[in-house]
């Protein structure tokens, strides 16, 4: 039941985007951040793996600039999705 209700969220989010960025040609992409609890961070993580994006782990910047694993705290503002994937 939760893959469906995610897979009609992403829909939904697809949706909402394409016609937006109609509306409004200025707008390049749309993306959506979700707070993720530290108790639901592997959960999360895992969740995003199984749908297809393969390694995925929540990000920090790290000094050099470069994403690393994002260090234990209490709550996360994870990217969840962004349309269009790609230019």
């Amino acid at each position: 039941m939760a893959q469906a209700s995610d897979h009609q969220i992403i829909s939904e989010f697809t949706s909402f985007s394409v016609q937006l960025r109609r509306q409004y040609p200025a707008i390049a992409s749309v993306t959506r951040f979700v707070t993720v609890t530290h108790d639901d961070r592997a959960w999360f993580e895992a969740d995003q793996c199984e749908e297809g994006l393969v390694g995925y782990t929540v990000l920090a910047w790290g000094t050099d600039g470069r994403g690393i694993s994002a260090p234990s705290r209490d709550s996360y503002m994870p990217l969840a999705f962004v349309e269009p994937l790609s230019p």
